[in-house]
């Protein structure tokens, strides 16, 4: 035992990874790794929809496709407008080194549920937690039966991989609040990556920060928190602006 502790608290990243990545591939096992079969959700043929698209069309040298040609009966959709592809570059580039699509999807899942429990472990120690209670914490954020059933039987993509950065977000506002002004930026990329995963979900982390803004604004105001709140904020709405500006032209706006 005594050199179990050991050799952990020696290796203590290396097995912390090593254990995210076995249970990334058992939460998957256990769903899709069945012979000639796979789960298909209510959003499934959607997302495979706009990876084989997105996967023909890098074939054709062509990496940033406006029209999705596989919706409407072949008439196509501009689907990456509204959704955006930036994440599901990964899946379309394993089809293109021939894996299928069933096969694609899996290998996604997995990174999508290490993400999941790395980006939270992080979360955690910019909380000040310590490794035991960073790791419990990202079980619980990573095995939660919302997150698990929005993977495995919804296959919501877009909102899962937004929910990869939750954490995130809601520690580093609470860092601001107390004060804390290292990283401030982490703010700004985890709203972009939400922005580029599922954008319903950036317009409600939006309205929480907001909220949760002007419920504590006396602390962010004493804490000199509020200028770097207000720079995270114009930093994400830079980063998203190519859709930002996009959907405003669509929708008439521009």
């Amino acid at each position: 035992m005594q050199r179990l502790k050991y050799f952990y608290r020696r290796h203590a990243l290396t097995v912390t990874l090593l254990f995210f990545g076995l249970l990334s591939i058992a939460m998957v096992a256990i769903v899709y790794l069945q012979p000639n079969k796979i789960l298909s959700g209510s959003d499934y043929h959607f997302y495979m929809n706009r990876i084989e698209n997105l996967a023909l069309s890098i074939k054709q040298g062509e990496w940033f496709p406006r029209i999705s040609y596989f919706f409407i009966g072949g008439m196509g959709y501009a689907a990456g407008l509204f959704y955006p592809d930036a994440f599901l570059y990964l899946p379309a580039i394993l089809r293109v080194v021939g894996l299928s699509i069933k096969e694609s999807f899996i290998v996604f899942a997995i990174a999508i549920n290490f993400s999941t429990f790395l980006i939270t472990y992080i979360s955690g120690k910019l909380a000040d937690f310590n490794k035991k209670q960073a790791l419990i914490f990202s079980l619980m954020y990573g095995l939660s039966i919302y997150r698990f059933a929005d993977l495995v039987n919804r296959q919501a993509i877009g909102e899962v991989i937004a929910l990869t950065f939750f954490p995130l977000m809601i520690v580093m506002l609470t860092r601001l609040k107390k004060g804390e002004h290292g990283y401030w930026y982490l703010l700004s990329i985890g709203m972009a990556a939400i922005g580029y995963s599922h954008m319903i979900s950036v317009e409600m982390m939006g309205i929480v920060i907001i909220i949760y803004t002007l419920l504590n604004l006396k602390r962010f105001y004493q804490n000199k928190s509020l200028k770097y709140l207000i720079a995270a904020g114009l930093l994400a709405i830079g980063l998203l602006g190519r859709y930002f500006l996009a959907v405003g032209e669509q929708m008439g706006l521009l």
